[in-house]
């Protein structure tokens, strides 16, 4: 049996003054499929690129949404983000689908043939790190607010919550004013307080890490879902 690890490649921050090698690469987003049935005779030769398309204007979430790929909020016209991070980083399979999280949205793939089936976005979808995937919703953080967002398969926006530095369950509803998918990143390395950057499921408990206090923060499933 033929075995593949997938494996999500995060390789700069888009800014002014990058090699041409990088800004090259900032034109797609790129993840790795990696033929490990054979491990010990891997070689490169092991390894595939998947490049896929890259949505940072108004005109290229446009251009999906016409022909139903789109599958949630489509941004008012407005200039293309500089400043964000290349590549994709969180990794998710469900059902017949990989789901691969980038800048502002979440790819679906077919997980036989990799092939682009629709992109998920919405205003909350803002330089995803590690996200889950749980009873047919998308549980991702918006980082830079030390926030928790809920969506469908739909691109529907569920919930979402955000956590002070008391450690309290706050809603603050001025966020969903801002498109943050138009956002730049204001700074390298993490932001927010705590900067979630992996949530996982173990038994009836989300854990999602916190980048900056080295530590974890729990919560009960019944509570948020």
């Amino acid at each position: 049996m033929k075995l593949r690890l997938f494996v999500s490649f995060v390789y700069d921050v888009e800014e002014e003054g990058l090699s041409i090698k990088a800004n090259m690469l900032g034109l797609c987003e790129v993840f790795l499929n990696l033929d490990v049935s054979n491990y010990q005779n891997s070689s490169i030769e092991n390894i595939n690129a998947i490049v896929l398309p890259n949505f940072t204007t108004y005109e290229d979430f446009k251009s999906i949404s016409d022909d139903g790929r789109l599958k949630g909020e489509l941004p008012e016209k407005t200039d293309k983000v500089s400043h964000r991070r290349l590549g994709v980083t969180g990794l998710a399979k469900h059902e017949d689908n990989l789901l691969l999280g980038c800048w502002n949205g979440i790819y679906v793939l077919d997980r036989t043939s990799l092939g682009f089936k629709y992109f998920i976005s919405h205003r909350l979808t803002n330089d995803i790190h590690g996200f889950y995937v749980y009873n047919n919703k998308i549980i991702t953080s918006l980082p830079c607010k030390d926030t928790i967002v809920i969506t469908d398969f739909g691109g529907n926006l569920i919930d979402y919550f955000s956590i002070d530095d008391s450690i309290n369950y706050v809603k603050d509803t001025s966020l969903s004013k801002t498109d943050w998918r138009f956002v730049a990143k204001n700074q390298r390395g993490s932001c927010g307080v705590f900067h979630f950057n992996y949530i996982q499921k173990i038994g009836n408990e989300l854990w999602i890490t916190c980048r900056n206090i080295n530590s974890f923060i729990v919560f009960l499933l019944c509570h948020i879902l």
